[in-house]
C-alpha cells in the first residue's frame, strides 16, 4: 500500500516520488518489533513492493532483486540501530547516528541500488540522475515518517496489555 501512495506522489519527467513510504514504515516495525518477527515483515514489504511496481512495466525479477536489496539494507540498518540503544532517539548521540545510518548512508545506497536496477531494466538510460532524484524521497521517508512512528508507538506502549480495569472500562462503555 505503501508503494501504490508513493507512487501516487510521483513528479515527471524523471518519475520518482518525493516521499518513498515503504521504506520508512519498514523501519519503524524492525526497530519496534522483536526480531523474530523482521523476516516476515521484510519478506512482506519486498512482495507488497514489488508487485505495486508491476504496473509499470518493470520486469518483476527486477522489482523483486531491488527490493530484496533495500529490504536487507534496512534490516541491517535497523540491527545497527537496536545496538546502539534501547529507544533510537534517547540523546542527541544516538538520534545524530540515526541521521547518519538512514538519512544518509541507507538513503544513498538504496538510492543508487533501485537507480542500477531500473537502468538495468531499461526504463531509464541515466542511473547518476536517477540516483539523483530517488535518494531524497528515500531519505524523506526515514526522516519524516519513521521518526513519529516511533514516538507515538513509544507512547501507546505497543502491543497494547489489557489490563482488568481496562476491560472493565470498555464495557461500561457498551
Amino acid at each position: 500500500a505503501g508503494q501504490i501512495v508513493s507512487r501516487g506522489l510521483w513528479f515527471h519527467p524523471q518519475k520518482s516520488t518525493s516521499i518513498w513510504i515503504p521504506g520508512g514504515v519498514l523501519l519503524a516495525l524492525l526497530l519496534l518489533r522483536p526480531k523474530r518477527d523482521w523476516p516476515a515483515l521484510t519478506v512482506g514489504t519486498i512482495i507488497g513492493g514489488a508487485l505495486a511496481l508491476m504496473p509499470l512495466g518493470a520486469p518483476y525479477q527486477n522489482s523483486y532483486i531491488g527490493y530484496a536489496i533495500i529490504c536487507t539494507a534496512i534490516a541491517i540498518a535497523a540491527r545497527a540501530l537496536r545496538g546502539t540503544s534501547p529507544m533510537v532517539f534517547s540523546s542527541i548521540r544516538s538520534f545524530a547516528l540515526y541521521l547518519l545510518i538512514t538519512v544518509e548512508a541507507l538513503s544513498a545506497f538504496s538510492g543508487w541500488g533501485t537507480a542500477v536496477i531500473v537502468t538495468g531494466a531499461g526504463m531509464t538510460t541515466n542511473a547518476f540522475q536517477t540516483w539523483l532524484s530517488v535518494w531524497p524521497a528515500q531519505a524523506m521517508g526515514f526522516l519524516l515518517l519513521t521518526p513519529p512512528v516511533l514516538a507515538v508507538a513509544s507512547a501507546w506502549q505497543w502491543p497494547p496489555r489489557l489490563s482488568t480495569v481496562s476491560i472493565l472500562e470498555a464495557s461500561l462503555l457498551l
